[in-house]
């Protein structure tokens, strides 16, 4: 894995085009054409658009609902 140092304007571009739970190397493989990587260790997986620079990932397991109960 490799380090690459991009503007503010380049790490929003590449966020704007970002899905829920994609990676940055997601994101430009998807724009680049690329097929996607083969599965990799944890301890090297690019850190999910949007969650800073935390390399883990991390899911929603419970539906969240817009009813409100108990005041």
């Amino acid at each position: 894995m490799r380090t690459i140092r991009v503007s503010e304007e380049v790490w929003q571009a590449i966020a704007s085009h970002g899905k829920f739970g994609e990676t940055e190397d997601d994101v430009l493989r998807r724009i680049l054409k690329l097929p996607p990587q083969s599965t990799i260790d944890d301890s090297t997986k690019p850190s999910q658009i949007g969650r800073g620079r935390t390399p883990r990932r991390s899911f929603a397991t419970q539906r969240i609902s817009a009813n409100i109960s108990n005041n």
